[in-house]
């Protein structure tokens, strides 16, 4: 086995498993505290809250706040900017499209993962075969043999394995469902300044002269 890659952005690696089989169940529930939980509870399920975009036009949701009162701050002059609500509007279309293609995703795993979280990884697998004696046995009027039908545990030991596969495979969706929700609220945001900038160009007009 080759030796492992010492990499100077990841101050704690993955270590391997120790080559002792003899390690006690406590030892191995300290290397995997999380082992036999249930972390479906913390899974979200997903949707698109939006079909489509609303408009630039619209008032931002801001402005219909109440505020706390108090004087409001006061901001030095910046220098100019240019917002291309076309190009905006464009991106912020794209980023909407392929994250409803990653919900889309993201929720199929989800349901199927949770109906079959049980015995997905092998859990309650047993090993079914039949097996024929060579002995000759009585049947009847001829001969035949002894045939066995086995069910039997199987080799592999699915009961330990989804135990811990389980809760990390959930924890992981609840990973990936909180950066998909956070990424729709980057996209409201981004609506958000788009509704913000044309209700300030909007009210950008010169007062009516004097005496009307």
């Amino acid at each position: 086995m080759t030796d492992p890659i010492n990499s100077q952005y990841d101050s704690h690696p993955l270590q391997p498993p120790p080559d002792d089989d003899s390690k006690n169940s406590d030892d191995q529930a300290e290397a995997n505290p999380d082992k036999g939980k249930d972390f479906s509870g913390e899974v979200p399920a997903l949707d698109t809250a939006w079909d489509k975009l609303p408009s630039f036009n619209d008032k931002p949701p801001l402005e219909e706040q109440s505020g706390g009162g108090g004087e409001k701050p006061t901001f030095s002059p910046d220098t100019n900017f240019t917002f291309k609500a076309g190009e905006v509007r464009e991106a912020e279309q794209s980023m909407l499209n392929s994250t409803r293609t990653a919900v889309n995703g993201y929720e199929e795993l989800r349901t199927k993962f949770l109906a079959e979280k049980d015995h997905v990884f092998g859990q309650g697998l047993r090993h079914e075969y039949d097996t024929e004696s060579a002995i000759p046995v009585s049947m009847g009027n001829g001969m035949g043999s002894d045939r066995q039908h086995h069910n039997e545990p199987a080799d592999f030991n699915g009961d330990e394995f989804g135990a811990t596969m389980v809760p990390m495979m959930e924890k992981a969706l609840a990973q990936v469902g909180s950066v998909l929700a956070a990424t729709g609220e980057y996209i409201a945001m981004i609506n958000i300044a788009g509704q913000m900038y044309s209700q300030a160009d909007r009210e950008s007009r010169f007062p009516p002269p004097p005496g009307g």
